[in-house]
């Protein structure tokens, strides 16, 4: 029979060990994710493990990991340093979590999946294989990452979004604050924003974007946007609320379309510093947008 301390709280438990366990390997006991627990009494907080996680034999826990009630993590997975992982949370096999993350409860990062460190991911997620997160990312709540999508560094999205297969957001360089959707974001299969330049995208609301389109960087969209399908907007642009624009069209650099404009199919608008409003007929062209 053991012992430990809530640092939080100065309150004591007892806990019985089974098994190979022993007190450096926090087992498992009711133990509130987000406090610290010294299960050696050597002063440092060596973290918690839920009653009922199942965790492979193959997965080494660091001192101080959080992880609340039914968390799974599984073979060949690995753990970065500060982890906390709330209750029915899922570490699939040979996935890489690295140091400073939180994941929601409820939320599933599958296998060979990539975190980079101190992102903050909402609950009752889906990150699917081999996606690839970088650091200081926030996910809201209900977010899904398709597979072996990339989300690059200092990315904030709201609840509900949804991105893509194969879909890439940013760059590793990107400056705090880069990126930041309040949504939710809809990213088709293959679809990209801001993945060169400054990684620099801001929207203010609902931004749905179709199949193999793509956003440049530093620009600034409203909220109910629609693009479809094989459609490429240039950096710099600015989209506002409620906009459409269609598929197998080009916005250019520096072009602004007007709230409650409707682009149709087939449109290359290349001019830097038009505003579009209004309706604008398929197959419109100011001039050869440069590639």
């Amino acid at each position: 029979m053991f012992s430990a301390e809530n640092f939080d709280t100065g309150e004591r438990c007892e806990y019985t060990v089974t098994g190979s366990l022993d007190e450096s390997s926090s087992p498992g006991i009711d133990c509130a994710v987000g406090s610290s627990y010294d299960w050696d009494a050597d002063g440092s907080d060596d973290g918690c493990r839920g009653l009922t996680d199942t965790i492979d034999p193959t997965v080494t826990v660091p001192a101080g990991t959080q992880l609340g009630d039914g968390v799974q993590i599984h073979k060949g997975a690995t753990l970065g340093t500060g982890v906390v992982l709330h209750p029915g949370a899922v570490i699939g096999s040979r996935a890489s979590i690295g140091n400073n993350n939180s994941i929601g409860s409820g939320t599933v990062v599958g296998r060979r999946a990539i975190l980079g460190n101190n992102n903050d991911i909402g609950e009752e997620g889906t990150i699917s294989r081999a996606a690839e997160l970088n650091d200081d990312i926030v996910l809201g709540s209900r977010t899904s990452i398709g597979y072996a999508a990339f989300l690059g560094s200092h990315i904030t999205l709201g609840n509900d979004s949804a991105i893509g297969a194969l879909a890439r957001i940013g760059g590793a360089a990107a400056a705090p604050g880069a990126i930041n959707c309040p949504g939710p974001l809809i990213m088709a299969r293959g679809s990209a924003i801001a993945i060169d330049g400054s990684h620099a995208f801001t929207c203010a609301g609902s931004v749905v974007l179709g199949p193999e389109s793509s956003i440049g960087s530093d620009s600034t969209f409203g909220a109910n946007i629609r693009i479809r399908k094989n459609t490429e907007i240039g950096s710099s642009t600015s989209v506002g609320n409620s906009a459409r624009i269609g598929r197998d069209s080009t916005i250019g650099d520096g072009v602004t379309v007007a709230a409650d404009a409707t682009v149709r199919a087939n449109v290359n608008l290349c001019d830097a510093g038009v505003t579009v409003t209004g309706l604008i007929p398929r197959g419109t062209a100011d001039g050869t947008c440069a590639p």
